[in-house]
């Protein structure tokens, strides 16, 4: 987890490991490092953005908390994410061909080509724990607002088709066995001096189906529900981080 601090314009890290909750690794850094990824097999390599603050131009890449080195420099015409055995692909967006990276051994392997339909903008990617397919959150190009969806396709590149159809989607996790797709909407991003109108909402949906809706009662818009020790029963909403094994 990561920590700003605004006034001194620096960056607290902290990695705890989640089985034993001991700090395994707490650094500083100068001015602000956020949106940090970590492999799936080592506790020590987290893909991280880094820029003078929130709203300035950033660099993406591969830092090493155990050296506080940078492994690997992510190019900014493209798209990153981790495979689950800790190597990662990457998407370019000029041409769509798709490449696995090995860190440890700098092979980069060609794994498949991405097409986008002429309406979309490439967004940010995640792989299934199964590495066999991935979901990428895109918008809508020529619009006034902005409108994300998921999209989900084979890891090659193949069967890349609409996952949801909310024109909302704020972000989406998978679960650990890769059968679903946990994914939220937020209405709320309507904002005046009076604050923002809207909520958000947390579902999940079978991998299998399309152009979910994310509306009460609808194909693919699970809710979360929980029972407490009295048998009462909660739904679950956007404060959920992650679906855990």
């Amino acid at each position: 987890m990561t920590d700003w601090n605004v006034y001194d314009d620096y960056t607290n890290i902290t990695v705890i490991d989640r089985i034993t909750g001991s700090t395994v690794y707490q650094e500083q850094v100068d001015y602000y490092l956020r949106d940090v990824s970590p492999s799936p097999t080592s506790k020590s390599l987290a893909k991280v953005r880094y820029g003078e603050d929130s709203i300035s131009p950033f660099e993406e890449y591969v830092l090493d908390f155990s050296t506080m080195k940078i492994r690997y420099v992510i190019s900014e015409r493209e798209w990153f994410a981790w495979m689950p055995d800790g190597r990662f692909m990457l998407i370019n967006i000029d041409t769509g061909n798709m490449r696995i990276m090995n860190l440890d051994t700098g092979e980069e392997t060609p794994a498949g080509h991405l097409t986008i339909p002429a309406d979309r903008i490439m967004g940010d990617f995640s792989v299934s724990p199964t590495g066999t397919q991935f979901i990428m959150l895109m918008d809508r190009r020529g619009t006034t607002s902005s409108e994300p969806d998921l999209w989900i396709g084979n890891i090659d590149g193949s069967g890349f088709e609409q996952l949801t159809d909310t024109k909302l989607i704020a972000g989406a996790n998978w679960s650990p066995d890769g059968r679903y797709i946990a994914y939220i909407t937020d209405t709320g991003s309507i904002c005046s001096f009076g604050g923002c109108l809207g909520s958000c909402d947390q579902w999940y949906t079978p991998v299998n189906l399309r152009k979910v809706k994310g509306l009460p009662n609808t194909p693919g818009s699970e809710e979360f529900r929980i029972s407490d020790r009295d048998g009462n029963q909660q739904i679950l909403g956007c404060s959920v981080l992650a679906w855990t094994p």
